[in-house]
């Protein structure tokens, strides 16, 4: 008889690894906590798991009111402070989303397409023993596991990656292969080793079938989703947890119930009971009205709102995956990325992406009920964005739009500078890297990353010339110095230059010797 799943979600070693999660969360500089709340469920911490599996198993497991934080962000451009939508989310509500997850997070994330990068789930790499060689480490691939502190890929495993398999695509359409590094090339070749439910289509040069892509063009195009996590509404949620919970039915028998708890745990209400401090209209500021306590989307502060924006986009990456496979199969071939809310389209075709771009905009009006928004005002490059918004106002000039967009959106592929953009926007991180904890070859990859954006000729608008400029040499100038050297090498080479020195020596002293001396030293 199969097993039940909330007996499964509220066992106590599940429990305990969700308490695990929590905490490291916690300890991560990009939430705020409060200790005292810690450490009271921690001094109580049976009798907080014994209330928690009683009030799930009973059905009867309500959210607490979520409280709304001003979180502080970068000012404006006219230099007024900002904030950001942000809630506090009570530690034991945490703890039942994580442990729901850790159950139920496995059978939803692998039915994710490989062109989702975003707050996908952690899950173990290791060096394959019986493929790697010497010179050679092939990366393998472990389950999905709650045994771990970690529950979802880190930024810095999932983001590079991201830009990377961009800029590979793009090299590939248009068989610039010959351009690779030799790290490219065995990225390609690690590529093709992987099991299928990791493996990057678009690094397979048959999905691109090259022989008609000969000299082609390409074309690119980034889009953003307006306000997601707000507008990424709980019954689309709970929708795609139902379509896509094939596998939890079969192994599981009380579906239903799993059904009716996740509906409690997208039931938000706002508390403004912190309002008296705060007018209405800095409320409005982050997007709240303190009339609706009601809150339809995913609060950011939710420490599984990651996992839930990608059960969100479920039902729109399986359609929009399907037009890129039948595309695969005819000359309209296109690549879709995606990173949480952050799109990138290449394709040879320039029809081909405007009609992607269509597709994703019908898909998002369908399944959202017009809730959710392309962001327009972030669509890239610029000439695309005037164009989507002005070619059905002003249709009389919608032909000359149609064609500064195509001339932006060409890329040159021996240097596709707007996909190394994204890229160097993240170079602020390099704050967070430890320089000295490198090896030699991720130094050389870091420096080569800021000499780009010394070198490059970057847009404006993309960062500022006199910054770029000053961040950058500053940071070489501090780095190259901390630079690892092969002091083994060195050492061999003053040695070598010491003995010719002692050789010249001997030579020069015997030239001075008389020749009495000579004979008695052996000399003559």
């Amino acid at each position: 008889m199969n097993r039940s799943i909330i007996d499964t979600i509220v066992e106590l070693e599940n429990l305990h690894w969700a308490w695990e999660k929590l905490k490291y969360f916690y300890s991560q500089e990009d939430f705020w906590s409060d200790e005292l709340e810690i450490a009271i469920f921690q001094a109580n911490y049976e009798d907080e798991l014994r209330d928690i599996i009683k009030s799930i198993k009973k059905g009867k497991y309500k959210l607490s009111p979520i409280k709304p934080i001003f979180f502080p962000k970068t000012v404006d451009k006219d230099g007024n402070a900002q904030n950001r939508q942000m809630f506090w989310i009570s530690l034991k509500d945490q703890l039942v989303w994580l442990a729901v997850m850790n159950v139920i997070g496995k059978y939803y994330d692998v039915q994710m397409p490989y062109w989702s990068y975003g707050n996908r789930l952690y899950i173990s790499m290791f060096p394959d023993k019986e493929r790697s060689t010497e010179k050679k480490i092939i990366w393998g691939f472990g389950p999905y596991r709650n045994t771990t502190k970690k529950t979802y890929k880190s930024f810095g495993q999932s983001w590079p990656r991201f830009r990377k398999d961009i800029y590979i695509t793009s090299k590939i359409i248009t068989n610039e292969m010959g351009s690779f590094t030799e790290e490219e090339n065995e990225d390609i070749e690690i590529n093709k080793q992987l099991a299928v439910v990791h493996k990057v289509k678009y690094k397979e040069q048959s999905f691109w079938n090259n022989t008609d892509l000969n000299d082609s063009d390409i074309y690119w195009c980034s889009l953003d989703l307006k306000k997601f996590y707000p507008n990424a509404k709980s019954f689309v949620i709970l929708q795609n947890f139902e379509q896509y919970g094939n596998a939890i039915k079969e192994k599981f028998n009380d579906f239903e119930q799993l059904m009716i708890l996740l509906k409690s745990l997208l039931t938000f209400k706002i508390d403004f009971t912190i309002s008296n401090n705060y007018k209405d209209v800095e409320f409005e500021k982050i997007g709240l009205d303190k009339n609706k306590i009601d809150f339809d989307g995913i609060p950011t502060g939710l420490f599984t709102a990651g996992f839930l924006s990608n059960i969100a986009m479920l039902e729109m990456d399986t359609q929009l995956n399907r037009v890129i496979e039948e595309n695969s199969k005819t000359t309209n071939r296109v690549a879709l990325f995606r990173f949480v809310d952050d799109y990138t389209i290449l394709s040879p075709s320039f029809n081909t992406s405007l009609d992607l771009i269509n597709r994703i905009k019908e898909t998002i009006d369908t399944q959202f009920e017009n809730k959710l928004n392309i962001n327009f005002d972030k669509t890239k490059p610029e000439a695309l964005k005037n164009y989507l918004i002005n070619k059905e106002k002003e249709k009389e000039k919608a032909e000359k739009l149609r064609i500064n967009a195509m001339e932006a959106m060409k890329l040159d592929s021996r240097f596709p500078t707007p996909l190394m953009n994204h890229t160097l926007k993240k170079i602020s991180m390099s704050n967070q890297i430890s320089f000295e904890l490198l090896d030699t070859t991720e130094e050389k990859n870091f420096l080569q990353d800021i000499e780009h954006l010394l070198t490059t000729d970057i847009s404006e608008e993309e960062i500022r010339e006199d910054t770029r400029l000053s961040y950058a040499s500053s940071k070489l100038s501090i780095l190259v110095p901390k630079k690892k050297y092969d002091y083994t090498k060195i050492y061999n080479i003053k040695c070598r230059i010491k003995e010719y020195q002692e050789k010249i020596y001997k030579n020069e002293k015997k030239d001075n010797l008389t020749t009495q001396e000579k004979t008695n030293l052996g000399v003559l």
